[in-house]
C-alpha cells in the first residue's frame, strides 16, 4: 500500500509488521483495526464470537452487506479492502486462551474476560504493550501498558475490579432497552488511544490513562 501520504514513515516502520491482536471486533474494535490498517500495519488477529446486527451500523465499521456475518470474518473483509496485502486470521469463536504477543488491544465489552486475559498473561513476555477501551455514552477510557512494567500491569488489572454485571447495570439504554454507543465517543478516544500508541511507538513514552469527553468543549463565537 502506497504510504507516501503519511510523510516519513521511518519512525515507525519497523513496527508494521508487529502482529495487532483486536480482542472484540464491535465499535471500538473495528474502527482501532481499519485506522491501523490505513497506517500500514499489515498484521492482524482478530478476535469475535458476535454477528453484525442492523443496529450496529451506526457506530461500527460495517456495511449492510456485513448483516448476519460474523464480525471478526466482516472485520477481516474490510481490512483487506483497505490493503490486499494484509495478513488476517479470524477467531471467530472469540478469545479462547490463544497465544498472544506483540500489541494487544482489549475491545471487548466484558470486563471479565479483559481481566482474565491480563491475569493470564502477566507473565508473557512476548507481549510489547497492551491497550484497553472502555466507553460509556458520552465519555470514553483508554487504558494503556508497557507489559514489561509489571507494577504498572498490576495497576490495570486493579482498574479491572469489578464484574461484567455491574458494568451491564451501569450501561445506558434505550427506551427499547438497546445499549447506547455512540459513534463519536468511539472514534474519539480510539484516536487518542492510536495516537498514544504511536507515542510509544516513535518514542517509547505512553500515558497509562487518557479520558475522552468529547461532547464537552469550550466554544468560540465568531
Amino acid at each position: 500500500m502506497d504510504l507516501s501520504k503519511l510523510g516519513d514513515i521511518n519512525p515507525y516502520q519497523k513496527e508494521l509488521s508487529t502482529t495487532i491482536h483486536i480482542v472484540g471486533c464491535g465499535s471500538v474494535g473495528s474502527t482501532q483495526a481499519e485506522l491501523l490498517a490505513r497506517y500500514g500495519f499489515c498484521k492482524f488477529k482478530l478476535y469475535d464470537f458476535d454477528f453484525v446486527e442492523s443496529k450496529n451500523l451506526c457506530n461500527q465499521m460495517f456495511f449492510n452487506s456485513d448483516l448476519n456475518h460474523n464480525k471478526a470474518e466482516s472485520l477481516k473483509n474490510i481490512l483487506l479492502s483497505v490493503n490486499p496485502d494484509i495478513e488476517v486470521q479470524v477467531f471467530d469463536k472469540g478469545y479462547i486462551d490463544q497465544r498472544l504477543n506483540g500489541i494487544v488491544i482489549l475491545c471487548a465489552d466484558n470486563i471479565d474476560l479483559c481481566r482474565n486475559i491480563c491475569k493470564q498473561n502477566r507473565l508473557n513476555p512476548y507481549i510489547k504493550v497492551m491497550l484497553n477501551y472502555r466507553t460509556a455514552r458520552y465519555d470514553a477510557q483508554h487504558y494503556a501498558v508497557e507489559w514489561r512494567d509489571k507494577p504498572s500491569v498490576d495497576n490495570l488489572i486493579k482498574t479491572m475490579n469489578f464484574t461484567h454485571k455491574e458494568a451491564k447495570a451501569e450501561t445506558p439504554v434505550s427506551a427499547c432497552g438497546v445499549e447506547i454507543g455512540e459513534s463519536i465517543v468511539v472514534r474519539d478516544i480510539v484516536l487518542k488511544g492510536t495516537t498514544n500508541l504511536f507515542k510509544w511507538i516513535t518514542e517509547r513514552k505512553l500515558s497509562p490513562l487518557i479520558i475522552s469527553s468529547p461532547y464537552k468543549f469550550d466554544t468560540v463565537v465568531m
